[in-house]
This record gives C-alpha cells, structure tokens and sequence, in this order.
C-alpha cells in the first residue's frame, strides 16, 4: 500500500515520538500524535531546505485533519497533548 507524503511524515513523527518515550513498537497513540504534528511540523519546515517534500500536498492533508477535528471542537494542539501525557514511557 503507497502512503501519502502526509501519512509518511505522521509516521516519521510517530516513530520519533515512540523512540523519545522509549517504546520499541510505534502504537497507534503515537501516530494520532503524528497527524496531530502535521501543521506544527509544516511551519518548522519551512525554515529548513525541504525541496524533496511535496509541501502542498502534505499542507492539503494536514489541513483536512484540522477541520475533522474543528467540526468536532478539538484542537489538534490539545489532543497531541493530552495523548501524549497519557502515554507512559516504553
């Protein structure tokens, strides 16, 4: 199955996330926290040479992730954070 280049960058962000916290396997919390990082991790890149991403591609996507969660009221900030204060180390 081919990925999106959001879904492989919430994955990267998921398995620095797992490896951070110690957890030898990436867990679904972990990728949630990748999702929820996509518009963070947009504005960290783009102060760093990033040619090889498909920038408004991932952009699209982690826009449409932020509207799911603000038609249901949730900030993706807030939900990257009460996951990860809920996950205990690995």
């Amino acid at each position: 199955m081919k990925l999106s280049a959001a879904a492989r960058l919430a994955w990267q962000i998921a398995a620095a996330e797992a490896a951070m916290a110690r957890h030898p396997l990436i867990e679904r919390e972990h990728l949630l926290i990748g999702m929820c990082s996509l518009h963070k991790t947009m504005s960290f890149v783009r102060f760093v040479k990033a040619e090889s991403l498909p920038m408004e591609e991932i952009r699209t996507e982690a826009d449409h992730v932020e509207e799911i969660l603000s038609t249901m009221g949730i900030s993706s900030s807030t939900l990257r954070r009460g996951v990860r204060s809920r996950l205990r180390p690995g």
